[in-house]
């Protein structure tokens, strides 16, 4: 298991833990005056008050921003086992000379391309443009030590839609990624499904629906989205079992 998958975990178990609170809390309002002594008054009884007497609160209206924030924990996941997985094969290469037709010009390119961002960087990321430099000078096929810019390749993760994932993992060799996939047993389990095929094209199906509810919740899009309780669980659970799986296939390959 990478160190960006129990990232991922430690991440998915808090908004989970907020979701539970919010759900009880949601659950507790309407109920709470018919097992509460309002005497004798004080801070607690008022606060209790307060609480009953709050405007209705629409659920969707705090199940959206936790949607907004699972989607992006799942994208950080992404550029982090990108970026580590790169970091893996630079360390498991005796020379350049091993990795230059396939990493090294990958590296080149896509460090070029961060390079060309210089003068307005992206704000979620902590780029030094220096350390870049360096580490691209230092591949040559001379022999010596050299080291890739792992960011250069999880900058391309950029949000998790299927298109994006399938052609940032491309990058470090993924191939077939959502056959891959869908031989998990993990992810079988969560889509209700039972060959690879069809798990991987339900994955790929499932990522695109949860991407467009994000994107419609994060910018105000024309269409509502309005979540429930289970669709947020659900969605949780896919991508639980979905990094799972994709760690498998990174990791190993």
């Amino acid at each position: 298991m990478s160190a960006a998958l129990q990232e991922l975990r430690d991440r998915l178990d808090e908004i989970k833990v907020d979701l539970t609170f919010v759900a009880l809390a949601l659950q507790l309002r309407p109920r709470i005056a018919g097992v509460v002594r309002f005497e004798p008054s004080g801070e607690v009884v008022d606060l209790v008050t307060r609480f009953i007497n709050a405007k209705t609160v629409r659920p969707e209206g705090i199940y959206g921003p936790l949607m907004v924030r699972l989607l992006a924990s799942l994208e950080r996941y992404m550029r982090k086992v990108v970026g580590q997985a790169v970091a893996y094969k630079n360390k498991a290469a005796p020379n350049y000379d091993a990795i230059r037709d396939s990493l090294g010009k990958r590296n080149i390119a896509l460090t070029g391309r961060l390079l060309g961002n210089i003068d307005s960087p992206p704000d979620h990321l902590a780029l030094d443009f220096t350390l870049l430099i360096q580490n691209l000078a230092s591949c040559t096929n001379k022999g010596g030590a050299f080291l890739l810019n792992p960011e250069a390749f999880s900058a391309t993760v950029s949000v998790p839609t299927p298109g994006v994932v399938e052609k940032a993992l491309s990058h470090i060799g993924v191939k077939n990624l959502w056959d891959a996939l869908g031989g998990s047993p993990e992810l079988q389990k969560a889509l209700g499904t039972r060959k690879s095929r069809d798990t991987g094209k339900e994955a790929k199906d499932r990522l695109t629906e949860l991407c467009r509810w994000r994107n419609h919740l994060a910018h105000g899009g024309d269409a509502e989205t309005a979540l429930s309780e289970t669709q947020l669980r659900e969605a949780i659970d896919f991508t639980a079992a979905f990094a799972e799986a994709l760690d498998d296939v990174v990791m190993d390959g």
